[in-house]
């Protein structure tokens, strides 16, 4: 038993986070955001700022919207991460028009945020729609720091 369905992403440390999505099965994972979606969807974005790489972004100006299929309520969910003078803004159904769009289901997502998935063999396989600017989604990983899996 893991402690997804106790614990959001924002209550653990990203290390934390990693490890556990790691040991998970898919089944586990769903079940867990069936219980906390907005706990821990809100904390794997939050967590995009906290470890923005602005050196990285250096004149980049974009929109890049993640929209997640699979809520409890059947509904999707919409996050807007906006890069602008070397800043990263995230916001929840933002109205900017975006450069690029990734749609995703949010266990798949939950997964490619604690990099137990790639999004290139996402795409490929069909899991990750991408539209809009493909060098900017493939771009996308270099912005932020992944931090390290806990032991």
């Amino acid at each position: 038993m893991n402690d997804l369905s106790s614990a959001g992403a924002g209550e653990l440390s990203p290390e934390q986070f990693m490890k556990l999505v790691g040991e998970a099965t898919d089944e586990q994972i769903e079940q867990g955001l069936s219980e906390n979606w907005d706990v821990a969807i809100e904390g794997i974005f939050d967590g995009m700022s906290d470890h923005f790489l602005p050196e990285n972004a250096e004149g980049l100006e974009a929109v890049l919207e993640w929209r997640l299929t699979g809520k409890p309520d059947g509904e999707n969910d919409r996050w807007q991460v906006v890069i602008k003078d070397k800043e990263c803004k995230i916001s929840r159904e933002s109205s900017e028009t975006p450069s690029v769009s990734m749609e995703l289901t949010g266990v798949d997502f939950v997964k490619l945020a604690a990099q137990k998935l790639v999004g290139a063999a996402l795409f490929t396989s069909g899991r990750l729609k991408i539209e809009g600017d493909m060098t900017l989604a493939a771009r996308f990983q270099i912005l932020f720091k992944v931090p390290e899996t806990a032991a």
